[in-house]
């Protein structure tokens, strides 16, 4: 793979030079260093969650370093996060921030990691790779027609509530359009995503739009407890 040429691209703060140095950050050995890392590549690459051309030269190479076993789980699981969102297409990005080019760019460049990344979360087992892996299917469902791994592959024995609401709607997107009532009901499975879900379907969107972004809610806030716990 060659080498982005970073000034040449941009981020939510203008030339992307300074992007390259970021990810290698992530490498660190010093966890403050590596914290202060992902959180400005969080904020560069997908400020507010709106891609730019940056995000897709970064996703394969963050898919990289989120396999280093230094990493804590809560570090992997923000990598792995921000690849995710990186990948929403119009689902993630600001109207007006971002051209269709970018968007589609990020996008097909997730589209080409799916495979390898769903498994190497389904033999990881890691939480936070495991409930990745769950929104990227919601997203690139062909991904688990192209490898041996199967949904319940990114389940646990212990499943969270919320994960197991998202996993079953992915499941049932996967086979063909789902229900508003289907969707709904994953929805109710965490206080929160139920009132996001009702403030949703006010802007008219597909329900399949709908599911997806359900599935989202529900992977980043069973992450959010997560970072709450602060997992090493």
């Amino acid at each position: 793979m060659n080498e982005p040429d970073w000034p040449s691209l941009r981020h939510a703060y203008g030339g992307a030079s300074d992007t390259p140095n970021l990810i290698a950050a992530i490498g660190d050995s010093d966890p403050v260093t590596r914290s202060n890392a992902i959180e400005q590549l969080w904020a560069s690459l997908c400020h507010q969650y709106t891609v730019y051309s940056a995000s897709a030269a970064a996703a394969p190479l963050l898919f990289e370093k989120a396999r280093e076993p230094h990493l804590s789980a809560f570090e992997r699981g923000q990598v792995l996060w921000l690849i995710v969102n990186i990948g929403l297409g119009e689902d993630g990005t600001w109207e007006g921030y971002t051209t269709e080019k970018e968007m589609r760019d990020a996008h097909y460049a997730v589209a080409l990691l799916a495979p390898a990344f769903l498994e190497w979360a389904a033999e990881n087992k890691d939480a936070g790779a495991l409930a990745a892996g769950i929104a990227l299917a919601a997203y690139f469902p062909a991904a688990l027609d192209q490898v041996a791994v199967e949904l319940s592959d990114l389940r646990t024995d212990a499943l969270d509530p919320r994960l197991a609401a998202a996993s079953q709607l992915v499941e049932s997107m996967h086979h063909g359009p789902v229900s508003e009532p289907v969707v709904r009901r994953a929805a109710n499975a965490d206080l929160g995503t139920a009132s996001y879900y009702a403030e949703m379907i006010d802007y008219g969107w597909s329900t399949e739009r709908l599911g997806r972004l359900v599935v989202v809610e529900l992977v980043e806030r069973f992450l959010g407890d997560l970072a709450g716990a602060k997992l090493t």
